[in-house]
């Protein structure tokens, strides 16, 4: 379990019932790992930082697409980090697609990036291939 991240939605966390609330502890106390997605654009953000117990956050994606336009987006992600590391939180910035967004927000203190700069989306089919063409490669040089 501590190899799989679970990303919970704003749209799940906004339903404020018992029965989602009692399985997102579940699924914690299993050992599994879970990921705040989209963080920092919802109004009641903080609110599920307090309710539940997440190991990540990722920041939303038109932060990081208008940090080299919009100094507030510098400002709000730099909070965001400084918030995460208090509460023990790893940070992911989401739609990382150029190194110039990698540099800032590697000196805003955001270290885990993902997006095109390093792989675009892939179709599930696609993957299947790559990581079986992978494991044939190490396969092979084992052999060797």
């Amino acid at each position: 379990p501590k190899f799989i991240n679970i990303e919970i939605t704003e749209q799940v966390a906004l339903i404020r019932n018992k029965k989602i609330i009692d399985n997102i502890s579940s699924i914690k106390e299993r050992g599994y790992n879970l990921e705040m997605d989209d963080f920092g654009m919802g109004h009641s953000s903080l609110m599920y930082l307090k309710e539940y117990n997440f190991n990540k956050i990722k920041l939303d994606g038109s932060l990081v697409h208008d940090i080299l336009t919009n100094i507030n987006c510098c400002n709000i992600i730099s909070s965001i980090v400084l918030l995460g590391q208090s509460l023990n939180y790893s940070v992911v910035a989401e739609y990382v697609e150029s190194d110039m967004q990698r540099q800032i927000l590697h000196k805003l203190g955001c270290n885990i990036y993902q997006g095109h700069l390093y792989c675009k989306a892939t179709p599930y089919n696609e993957l299947i291939e790559y990581i079986e063409k992978i494991n044939q490669e190490k396969l092979n040089l084992t052999i060797l």
